[in-house]
């Protein structure tokens, strides 16, 4: 069984604050390199507001966004929090055990 793959996908700022104050076609370069080292053969259309991929798999979608997370562009994202369950710890006895 493969990977789902996702046809006309959009992907914008997730900052709220950030999405009317930067305009993506500034990174058009930026973004349209980036995504043809991991994904060769997608259509890019790059807006003002968002971008979109012609066909895309979740993993690749990953991979991508890690890529852009590095560039320039990681000047405009937006902090969110990480929910995790278990916390790990170097096998000394935890307080209260």
């Amino acid at each position: 069984m493969g990977q789902k793959v996702y046809t006309n996908r959009k992907f914008r700022l997730l900052a709220e604050n950030e999405r009317d104050n930067v305009d993506l076609r500034e990174y058009k370069d930026i973004i349209e390199n980036t995504i043809q080292e991991i994904a060769p053969n997608t259509r890019i259309t790059v807006r003002r507001d968002y971008y979109m991929l012609d066909c895309v798999t979740q993993s690749q979608i990953v991979q991508i966004g890690r890529l852009l997370a590095k560039t320039e562009i990681n000047k405009h994202s937006a902090i969110v929090p990480i929910f995790r369950l278990f916390e790990g710890y170097d096998g000394k006895r935890i307080k209260g055990e």
